[in-house]
């Protein structure tokens, strides 16, 4: 919408701008004005206009009332760890996302292809559970409109724990993408935010010499193929091993009262250990350390040592 008015001249270029009747002054009662009468094309122009920017008016309006619903929906899911999908267009995220949550989303080979985010969880290992999310693919020099525009959907990329970034590694302008990809980042501030760099499409090289740049460069980068599957499996353990180290191993003497508690940690950790004893429970058990503070809430009767 706000592309459009500066070029609306030219599209109304088969209607004459010029009045076709004469001037003067005229009865205001028989709805008519003094001076000469605009064009039918210059008309036309200024009605344009005025639909537009009430266009651009309701748009901003309704991405306010977004932008509100996500903040939501993000602060439903603050304990759990969320990790963003970004990358140039057609990098392939979609495709990944897809193969790691067995969803169905769109992907297909054109710009934009996603433009609402997708957030869903992903099972990784030992009852670890993680918030992925697909996000709208990044071209170079994004203009300042559209990451307005899409502010609600990169807000999901600022508020991650972890980037994976994908790269389709079968591009002949893959580095100058990763770069572009990069410089959006810098502009939304998420330059900071750990990143794992994914060099997918690995099944379109013809010889894996190609890749001979970028593992000096990103040397904690991954190869896989969100089309054929290959990688994914090492991915996810990479990630549960990554996560692991934010486990906390915690003895727990679990009044009976406090029965919620038991099944909290089934539920968000691992248990290793129940001993059912007069007074209470004890509990040998691992959970994410974020899980904490929720935990302490239902346990008003109890007590517990944490390890580490």
């Amino acid at each position: 919408m706000q592309y459009a008015p500066p070029r609306l001249t030219r599209m109304w270029t088969h209607l004459s701008r010029l009045a076709t009747g004469g001037g003067g002054s005229a009865s205001v009662g028989a709805g008519r004005v003094s001076g000469a009468a605009r064009g039918p094309g210059e008309t036309q122009i200024q009605s344009d206009r005025t639909l537009i920017r009430g266009q651009i008016s309701r748009i901003k309006k309704a991405l306010k009332e977004v932008e509100k619903h996500r903040r939501v929906q993000r602060s439903n899911r603050q304990e759990m760890i969320k990790v963003s999908l970004v990358g140039y267009t057609n990098a392939g995220k979609t495709t990944l996302f897809n193969a790691l949550t067995a969803e169905n989303q769109l992907a297909e080979d054109k710009l934009f292809a996603t433009l609402d985010p997708t957030t869903r969880i992903v099972e990784l290992s030992d009852n670890q559970r993680i918030l992925l999310t697909d996000t709208v693919g990044f071209i170079k020099k994004l203009p300042h409109q559209l990451v307005a525009a899409f502010k609600a959907t990169l807000e999901e990329v600022t508020e991650a724990d972890l980037l994976l970034h994908v790269v389709d590694i079968s591009h002949p302008q893959a580095e100058d993408q990763i770069d572009a990809v990069d410089g959006v980042l810098k502009e939304l501030g998420a330059l900071e935010i750990p990143t794992i760099m994914l060099f997918n499409k690995m099944d379109l090289l013809e010889w894996e010499g190609e890749l001979q740049l970028f593992p000096s460069k990103y040397p904690d980068s991954l190869r896989i193929s969100a089309l054929t599957g290959d990688g994914l499996e090492k991915l996810k353990a990479h990630l549960a091993e990554r996560f692991s180290a934010y486990d906390v191993d915690m003895s727990l003497a679990l009044s009976y009262q406090d029965g919620k508690a038991l099944d909290y940690l089934y539920k968000h950790g691992e248990v290793f250990g129940t001993d059912y004893q007069g007074d209470s429970i004890q509990v040998k058990a691992r959970i994410p350390r974020r899980y904490l503070k929720s935990l302490d809430r239902l346990m008003p009767h109890s007590t517990y040592h944490v390890a580490n």
